[in-house]
């Protein structure tokens, strides 16, 4: 029997460092090696090896796996989309082609038709654990979720917040009224909606010619997570951010399994893969605070202007009256789509929202 450990970060560490994870991935593997009978599987992930999270994943959260599942389970990360992007890992995991993998669910609007409800709403909590609290409350009690993602042969294992948005401009930008007729690209149908009510022109680039379309300027600015702006060097061309922590990242990061292939495992290994995730998702919290720190220190002393937003342009932002239009086009669009409890999945999303908020302010 492997040694158990009860948390993934050490007793009273204020931080979670790359020194920090280094450190208990090598007592992981001091206490728990892998056995030779165990079942290497193979995760994806488009992210680039060296972002932040990737690092976590690979020093603390798969060594934990392994601890935890006795040595039975043992992760191969491929990194850097060489199996395939954000949008192919649906049908990657789901088809058994890899047996665990990483993806947005804004990437997914179609496919994910009830979770794209996160984007109805811009503003939100700006504290890790709150955010963490809205997220696995909308997948353990709007039905329609735990739905999607059994028709697509998916298991949700561990859900990881983005570092908020952030606006990376070729130009100067202190305030919403700067976007005014400036081209700015973001993720999704709705994110390009809020530009657009905003004065922006909306564009929509593929991820991987963001860099080239704001060197070029075929775009003046893009609207995304700020750790993407930074992993992806978005700074350079465009060294001019305004961001607010408030101005989240609605739709989360969500690691799912092949669910074929999870459910065939003993229910002692499953326990311990969703006790490692769940551990992994308390631990992270310190790292995306860590890591936003240092980004914020590494981009100003390269020059990069970084101003937060005022409380008025948050609250343009997330103008109640234009998100009631937006969130009845949602129901609208989305039960012409199949999803027959539209207006149950915006009610519950609500409820839980509103919960979120009280629960922040105490």
């Amino acid at each position: 029997m492997l040694v158990k450990l009860n948390k993934l970060l050490p007793p009273g560490s204020a931080h979670t460092t790359n020194r920090n994870a280094r450190m208990f991935a090598l007592a992981l593997s001091l206490i728990s090696p892998t056995l030779v009978n165990a079942d290497v599987i193979q995760y994806t992930a488009e992210d680039p090896a060296i972002c932040a999270k990737c690092q976590f994943l690979t020093d603390t959260y798969f060594p934990a796996v392994e601890s935890y599942t006795d040595g039975d389970i043992s992760i191969q990360p491929l990194f850097g989309g060489l199996i395939g992007t954000h949008h192919e890992t649906v049908e990657l995991v789901g088809n058994d082609v890899v047996k665990f993998g990483t993806t947005w669910v804004g990437a997914h609007p179609t496919v994910f038709i009830a979770q794209s409800i996160f984007d109805l709403f811009p503003i939100g909590p700006n504290r890790y654990e709150d955010q963490m609290y809205f997220y696995r409350q909308a997948y353990e009690r709007i039905p329609a979720f735990k739905a999607e993602l059994g028709k697509r042969n998916l298991e949700l294992i561990m859900i990881s917040p983005l570092l908020h948005l952030a606006f990376a401009s070729k130009e100067p930008i202190s305030e919403l009224s700067g976007l005014e007729g400036k081209k700015f690209r973001a993720g999704n149908k709705w994110l390009l909606r809020y530009l657009a009510t905003s004065g922006a022109s909306p564009v929509s680039v593929p991820w991987a010619d963001i860099y080239i379309s704001l060197q070029t300027g075929v775009i003046n600015g893009v609207l995304t997570n700020y750790d993407g702006i930074d992993n992806m060097k978005f700074y350079e061309p465009a060294p001019h951010l305004l961001m607010a922590p408030d101005l989240w990242m609605a739709s989360p990061m969500i690691h799912v399994a092949n669910k074929d292939y999870f459910d065939g495992l003993s229910p002692e290994v499953q326990d311990g893969w969703i006790k490692a995730s769940l551990e992994a998702e308390d631990a992270f919290g310190e790292v995306m605070a860590t890591e936003r720190a240092k980004i914020i220190q590494s981009q100003t002393a390269a020059g990069v202007t970084i101003t937060e937003m005022s409380e008025e342009d948050l609250q343009s932002w997330g103008d109640p009256d234009s998100l009631t239009e937006a969130r009845t086009l949602w129901v609208e669009e989305a039960s012409a789509a199949g999803l027959e409890d539209a207006q149950s999945v915006l009610d519950l999303a609500m409820e839980i929202y509103s919960e979120t908020l009280t629960r922040s302010q105490n």
